[in-house]
């Protein structure tokens, strides 16, 4: 019956074919696009975190160089590593509640 059916119109099978070909597509391109959000928060988490630990010995090294005589931007030794680390907790956090990609889930 299905050999019957391929022969006599093997346009059905051709149009099967390319349904499946479409939804391969649609699907790969879909766990591609989730799995480089991940490596691209992971990437900026890692060099956000970085950057704020080189800040903090960076703000260290100043704050125990220089005297501290009612200086008025000793803010700045805490709030310039801040930053760095503040983007790095939301990056992390993010990731944490971002669900991993599954292939074919449908």
């Amino acid at each position: 019956m299905l050999f019957k059916l391929i022969a006599c119109q093997p346009h059905l099978m051709l149009g099967l074919a390319q349904s499946c070909t479409n939804w391969w597509s649609a699907e790969l391109r879909r766990f591609r696009r989730s799995w480089k959000r991940r490596i691209s928060l992971y990437v900026v988490d890692g060099c956000s975190f970085m950057l704020g630990s080189m800040y903090t010995g960076v703000s260290v090294l100043l704050w125990g160089a220089l005297p501290v005589t009612g200086e008025p931007l000793a803010w700045t030794y805490w709030a310039v590593p801040l930053v760095p680390f503040s983007v790095s907790l939301v990056c992390a956090l993010s990731l944490r509640w971002m669900k991993k990609p599954v292939l074919f889930k449908h």
